[in-house]
């Protein structure tokens, strides 16, 4: 349970983990030096000075006590208070008001009053505070001729800037902590860099990148070109694979569906011109499907104006798609993304409903951060526990969307859940609540 919570407390960025690296050693040796350091400095240095006072006050309580009234006595310590800068008031009516201060920010006030008093046994009062102005301590004295006051400046018995450490001390750890910002900001740069491409690289863009920083930087930073490069390298010799296939296929069953069609005596054409024509969407799909992992480069586009360029697409197919965008979508909104491979996932969903269902919609919805392409329709749907898997390449879910003339190849889903990952985005399958069928989303940050 400890864990946990000091887990939560913790800042989860590496920027603020490391600033907090900075940061308690700094505050943990600054308060130590205020507290150890300076609070026993100061104790020691204010002990010595009021001990330094006390015998300058024995001497002047005792010509007080030696004189015989207190004419006599003020004559004895005039001269002498004077050369110790010590301020003798015999007349209580002429004390002035001595205002305190707060005695809880006074590092050395209490220490004063507790060495006077322990050193000096006829003393009463001791006031610490400013008269007119100046900081002073006034201390009552019991003598022969009744209460004497002594009254000396606050810097005779205690450094005159107390807190003058504790803000050099202070002021350098701030100077120190903003320096070492400055320095772990450099440091940084490069891992931020380093994610700004692996994220562009996620979602298809190749930016350009090179390895800096420290040592363990720049190799993280080398590792990832290398990746990259084999990743890349990789697709493309599966892009070239998969579309010279699909390319070769296409003649043959282009010559064959020419033949067939001069054979119309033939009582088997017809069924053969239909395996032909499954075979030919088949690889159709399968052209699709290479295209979608054709990186394509990103550019600024307008996510209103592909879906109605799909939408005015599908109707000129004969189809029925109705546009709907919700009323707080922007209408000038331009988005980084790829266009053609959006509108190409756009139109693998509007086929599937077309596939499966009578009548479907697309929903424009605009959300923080996001954009949101909804396709529903009045279909048979997908159960939960099969959403997931009819994401994958190859799956055929006929059993839970209904078998059409043909049922394809299971590509159409995973072409559109690609598109949506490679934009850094998602494909969500649920359940349609305005026509009871599929509701697929593609959903794309922003």
């Amino acid at each position: 349970m400890l864990a946990k919570s000091i887990r939560r407390i913790v800042p989860q960025g590496i920027y603020l983990r490391s600033a907090l690296i900075l940061l308690l050693p700094v505050m943990t040796v600054f308060c130590v030096v205020c507290i150890v350091f300076i609070q026993r400095h100061f104790d020691k240095v204010t002990r010595q000075m009021v001990g330094n006072l006390v015998p300058e006050i024995n001497l002047l309580v005792n010509r007080i006590d030696g004189a015989i009234d207190l004419e006599e006595a003020s004559e004895a310590v005039d001269s002498i208070a004077k050369a110790l800068n010590i301020a003798v008031v015999l007349d209580p009516d002429q004390l002035r008001d001595v205002s305190t201060e707060w005695q809880f920010l006074d590092i050395t006030g209490r220490v004063i009053e507790e060495t006077l008093t322990a050193s000096i046994q006829q003393i009463g009062n001791v006031e610490i505070g400013r008269i007119d102005g100046h900081r002073m301590v006034r201390m009552d004295i019991d003598t022969r001729h009744g209460n004497v006051y002594f009254v000396v400046r606050r810097s005779a018995v205690s450094a005159s800037n107390p807190h003058q450490l504790l803000v050099i001390v202070g002021f350098t750890a701030i100077l120190m902590t903003a320096v070492a910002f400055i320095f772990l900001q450099n440091q940084l740069r490069p891992i931020r860099r380093l994610a700004k491409a692996s994220q562009a690289f996620g979602k298809g863009e190749s930016i350009d990148f090179t390895p800096s920083g420290a040592t363990e930087i720049r190799s993280a930073g080398e590792a990832f070109l290398e990746m990259r490069d084999r990743i890349e390298h990789n697709v493309a010799q599966r892009t070239l694979f998969l579309l010279s296939i699909s390319h070769d296929l296409k003649t043959p069953l282009t010559r064959i569906t020419l033949a067939l069609h001069l054979l119309k005596k033939e009582q088997q054409v017809d069924e053969l011109l239909q395996d032909v024509k499954a075979m030919t969407q088949m690889v159709d799909e399968f052209l699709d499907f290479v295209k979608g992992n054709v990186r394509e480069d990103t550019e600024a586009a307008d996510p209103i104006g592909i879906a109605r360029r799909v939408v005015r697409a599908a109707n000129g197919n004969g189809l029925s798609i109705e546009l709907k965008i919700t009323n707080d979508f922007p209408k000038d909104l331009i988005v980084s993304l790829r266009p053609l491979a959006i509108q190409r996932a756009l139109t693998n969903l509007i086929e599937n409903s077309r596939s499966f269902a009578n009548a479907a919609i697309l929903t424009m919805e605009f959300l923080p951060k996001e954009i949101r392409y909804i396709v529903e329709d009045d279909g048979p749907g997908i159960p939960i526990d099969l959403r997931e898997e009819a994401k994958r390449p190859f799956t055929r879910l006929d059993t839970a969307r209904g078998q059409n003339e043909w049922g394809g190849v299971g590509l159409g889903l995973s072409i559109a859940h690609n598109i949506a990952i490679e934009h850094g985005g998602s494909l969500e399958l649920g359940s349609s609540p305005r026509l009871g069928g599929l509701k697929a989303e593609i959903v794309l940050p922003i």
